[in-house]
């Protein structure tokens, strides 16, 4: 089969793991997103040493300053996104969303916490990391606190990528 666009032959990779995607929202606008997959963990701070996803770019000053250059590591296993605090110097808090009112729960440094529909990642008061419900993550039933990934049309759809032109020979 060839690709539509660039005429080269498509090489089947297998099926596309799974993977969570999260909103980065700073004063309740979502500045950016990424994708955690399947069986590797993203280091999610000021300036992340050997990868990740540095915030810098995406909030203001103020907020840049409270992001430990080392803070929270997301993990998407076993069909659950799970946040574990490495060592922020300003802490973690877990939001919550209740029909009563929202509250925060704060996460223990090098303890990891599986995240449940509707719960945030809070690391300054104005900025949070949002694990997007409406692709990847939740399933319908958030009662037992559990996630799973999402099937169906979606899940069973093609993946493709395309290539910048002087990629291709």
């Amino acid at each position: 089969m060839l690709c539509p666009t660039h005429g080269v032959q498509l090489t089947d990779t297998g099926p596309l793991r799974p993977r969570a995607q999260v909103k980065v929202v700073m004063d309740g606008t979502v500045r950016g997103r990424f994708m955690v997959t399947e069986g590797g963990a993203v280091a999610v701070c000021r300036a992340p040493a050997g990868g990740g996803m540095a915030l810098g770019s995406w909030i203001d000053e103020s907020a840049v300053e409270t992001v430990s250059r080392t803070h929270v590591l997301l993990a998407y296993d076993d069909g659950a996104l799970t946040v574990l605090d490495e060592r922020s110097a300003n802490g973690t808090r877990i939001g919550r969303r209740l029909p009563g009112g929202d509250t925060t729960v704060p996460l223990e440094h090098g303890v990891a916490r599986r995240l449940r529909e509707g719960d945030s990642v809070v690391l300054h008061d104005r900025l949070e990391l949002l694990p997007s419900a409406s692709q990847f993550v939740f399933g319908t039933d958030p009662a037992d606190g559990t996630v799973a990934q999402r099937e169906g049309g979606a899940a069973a759809g093609p993946t493709m990528m395309q290539l910048p032109l002087h990629d291709i020979e």
